[in-house]
């Protein structure tokens, strides 16, 4: 009797490197947003292990981007417009500073 394969696809979405998440945190920090991890996320049948939501601050508490981890680079979707691709954290910051100027 064989059993049931019990692997699943590998999920779209990574988790982050602890430095990386320490650094986003800061720099959400600094820009007066809130940073959540939300750990196991699904969208449209993709997995991903960990999903960052960057919220503003300033009473609404809109959720303004969502960060994700691919295998070889980072997505940035901000709630309204289209999502990117940054190669690294820094990178990122960088284009989500320019945003917010």
């Amino acid at each position: 009797m064989s059993l049931p394969s019990l692997s699943r696809p590998l999920p779209k979405g990574l988790a982050f490197e602890i430095s990386d998440l320490k650094m986003l945190q800061s720099w959400a920090e600094a820009q007066s947003m809130r940073m959540v991890v939300e750990l196991d996320h699904w969208v449209e049948g993709e997995e991903y292990e960990e999903v960052l939501a960057f919220y503003d601050t300033d009473g609404a508490g809109l959720r303004l981007w969502t960060m994700w981890r691919a295998s070889d680079h980072f997505v940035v979707m901000p709630m309204n417009g289209r999502a990117w691709r940054a190669s690294a954290v820094p990178e990122a910051l960088a284009e989500l500073l320019a945003l917010r100027s």
